[in-house]
């Protein structure tokens, strides 16, 4: 990371079942920008609940620390990314992102509140604004800025696995929950984005008697 002048000092939360995966975020990770004093916490091991709330009980031992940033590192990013959510000012955002397996739609969702389960939908990518902040009921965790009011109006464990359903994860959607019970707006910045790296596999295959290849993406989380 490359510190600049200016701006309060955070952590930014690595939840990462190895310590980077991927080649891509190590290299955004090296020349991203942030704050001075600022800090990352790695969270290694498979239960990404854990990680991450490991690295909010760090930084809240850390009274300089204003925010957490949390980054899986299966994610690509501008070096400025963070400090322009920072300049937004606002408790809780995150950049857009898309799912890395079709149909690619993108992590911000509406909660279907005539829905006695409490299910979500993915906000087409028709109904982004052109620029500025959208009001959204809840994101995927990548690339969530949180400042540390948040983490201290919800009280620990912020993160906890399969509240939503028993064999999903979830853990964002969630914590996304109790910050709305909790009156917490939460915001996607149409202006930031951030890239998901995918797996899949090319197939060459045969139709009609022509030759083309097919990508066929891996069916993970």
């Amino acid at each position: 990371m490359i510190p600049v002048t200016g701006g309060s000092p955070g952590t930014l939360v690595i939840p990462a079942p190895e310590f980077s995966r991927i080649t891509a975020f190590t290299m955004a990770l090296t020349s991203m920008l942030v704050p001075e004093k600022s800090q990352i916490s790695w969270g290694i091991g498979m239960n990404v609940a854990t990680n991450i709330n490991g690295g909010i009980r760090e930084m809240l031992k850390r009274p300089d620390h204003h925010w957490v940033w949390i980054m899986g590192d299966d994610h690509d990013f501008e070096p400025e990314v963070l400090l322009k959510l920072l300049d937004r000012r606002v408790p809780a955002v995150v950049p857009i992102c898309a799912t890395r397996k079709p149909p690619f739609h993108g992590v911000a969702y509406q909660r279907l509140h005539d829905n006695p389960e409490g299910k979500w939908r993915p906000i087409p990518w028709d109904d982004y604004p052109a620029t500025g902040l959208m009001r959204v009921d809840a994101v995927g965790s990548a690339g969530l800025l949180l400042q540390r009011s948040v983490l201290e109006t919800i009280p620990a464990p912020w993160m906890e696995l399969a509240k939503v359903e028993a064999e999903t994860l979830s853990e964002d959607l969630w914590f996304c929950e109790k910050m709305r019970l909790a009156g917490i707006p939460l915001y996607v910045d149409t202006d930031q984005s951030i890239g998901h790296v995918s797996l899949c596999t090319l197939w060459p295959r045969r139709e009609a008697g022509i030759i083309r290849t097919s990508l066929e993406f891996q069916h993970t989380p």
